[in-house]
């Protein structure tokens, strides 16, 4: 169960968990940062600089997501490319060493993210997809973003998995930086590893505002672009890095192409993975009756029989509107998910044949 705090003192003010963990992200960036600048040999003060340019950045795009949606939109890719932007070109004007301070530039926005992922955690925005081993959150968390529809089931912690792996990557390729003496090293490393991650951390995102495109969520499609971009337009720092873009590329466009492909061969339904339409199908689990059919909004049709037994029940589902394939255990394992809390914790799967699903329910 994940702990749920309604608010926390800070500097005799109380603020949200995640405004919290926001303002623990800036000051630990700004400590990793300066440091950072310190081995490195850095200027302390054009450290503080970017650090105030990073802040000025973050309210501005603040206020512009507020007056053209009205309402906060926090989009960490977003953000991350303003604020490379602006460094970027404040290095530029200044003539200063360009890749030495992109990397220190990189080391802060990546720690401030691994702190924002735990404030995403604890308030239950970002979350993932229903997982039987995954961890539950409480009714209050419904007030900071976790959605009702899921309430009572276990989604996985995938914000503390982008955590732990972005700040795998942040000390490997720092270490490796000042063993190797080579400049912007962690700035392209750094962003190749993020991309790769992210891209696959969005199969197991599960909240709804993805906007899906073949099957591709937007911030796929835009590791995708932004991975080739670095690609073609970066300076080779090193022969290793150079070799871990062309791999990260490589690998992303063969996923594409797989996924893209499987979107259309099984008519669309991959559709029937998307988290919106996973809430949907909990919805219906939450409240269904036994010999009824169910058709979703994603035309997909369920018919409920429980048969009972001597000390459980058989749950027998049954799909229309979907094809067998290479998908189907994994829709079975999805439903194994969302049934574990809605029907007890003692669901086990049975076996699945074409589109017939079964549940043991103890």
């Amino acid at each position: 169960m994940v702990p749920y705090f309604d608010s926390i003192k800070f500097l005799n003010k109380k603020i949200s968990v995640f405004e919290f963990w926001g303002t623990m992200g800036v000051i630990f960036s700004a400590i990793c940062m300066v440091s950072y600048a310190y081995l490195a040999g850095l200027s302390v003060s054009i450290t503080f600089i970017l650090l105030l340019l990073s802040i000025a950045t973050f309210y501005v795009f603040d206020w512009l997501s507020i007056q053209l949606t009205g309402k906060v939109e926090l989009v960490f890719y977003h953000l991350a490319l303003y604020i490379l932007i602006v460094h970027f070109s404040f290095l530029k004007l200044l003539s200063l060493p360009l890749l030495s301070y992109l990397d220190m530039s990189v080391i802060g926005i990546s720690v401030h993210l691994i702190l924002g992922r735990i404030g995403c955690f604890l308030s239950g925005c970002c979350h993932g997809r229903p997982y039987i081993k995954g961890v539950s959150y409480q009714i209050f968390h419904l007030k900071t973003g976790f959605p009702r529809k899921y309430f009572g089931i276990k989604v996985l912690p995938v914000q503390l998995i982008e955590a732990l792996l972005v700040g795998m990557g942040i000390v490997l390729f720092t270490a490796w930086r000042f063993y190797t003496g080579i400049p912007g090293s962690i700035f392209q490393a750094m962003l190749m590893w993020y991309f790769l991650l992210r891209f696959f951390l969005e199969f197991f995102r599960g909240d709804t505002s993805r906007g899906y495109f073949l099957a591709l969520t937007y911030c796929q499609w835009l590791s995708v672009l932004f991975g080739g971009l670095l690609l073609v337009f970066s300076q080779p720092v090193a022969p290793w890095v150079y070799y871990f873009t062309v791999s990260v590329n490589l690998l992303l466009g063969a996923v594409v192409l797989l996924t893209v492909s499987l979107y259309f061969m099984t008519n669309k339904d991959l559709e029937k993975f998307y988290p919106d339409h996973l809430m949907e199908l909990s919805e219906t689990f939450r409240h269904f009756k036994a010999d009824k059919l169910y058709i979703t909004s994603k035309g997909l049709g369920i018919s409920f029989k429980v048969i009972p037994l001597e000390n459980h029940r058989k749950i027998i589902l049954t799909f229309s509107n979907f094809h067998s394939s290479p998908f189907t255990q994994l829709l079975s394992d999805r439903l194994a998910g969302i049934l574990y809390h809605q029907l007890g914790e003692n669901v086990q799967s049975l076996r699945s044949r074409k589109n017939i699903f079964q549940y043991i329910n103890k």
